[in-house]
């Protein structure tokens, strides 16, 4: 059985000027997560952001993280990153024997 979910409640979550706000300093806004075990493969991921000086009432998302063919269960931000940086690395590799072919 999977019905059960783990909340977690933040009285302050900060972020900084480069994400939500325009101003220098960084704010405080809570956030309430709830994970959700589905299935065997699957975490069922929701937030409700509540900061009523920035925000005219809260805001919610939900995704789910699903487990890959490898047994992992990736947050996707992390996942999308770990796609890029094989994909970087290759080409800075590829770079580096052109430079070497072409110095020879």
């Amino acid at each position: 059985m999977y019905a059960r979910a783990f909340v977690v409640t933040l009285a302050a979550c900060f972020f900084s000027s480069w994400s939500f706000a325009q101003s220098s300093d960084a704010y405080q806004v809570p956030r309430t997560e709830r994970f959700t075990r589905v299935s065997e493969d699957e975490l069922f991921y929701q937030y409700t952001v509540d900061g009523p000086v920035y925000y005219a009432e809260p805001w919610r998302g939900e995704f789910s993280f699903t487990r890959d063919s490898a047994n992992h269960i990736y947050e996707y931000s992390c996942h999308e990153g770990n796609y890029g940086m094989i994909g970087a690395l290759r080409g800075e590799r590829v770079v580096e024997v052109r430079a070497e072919l072409e110095s020879n």
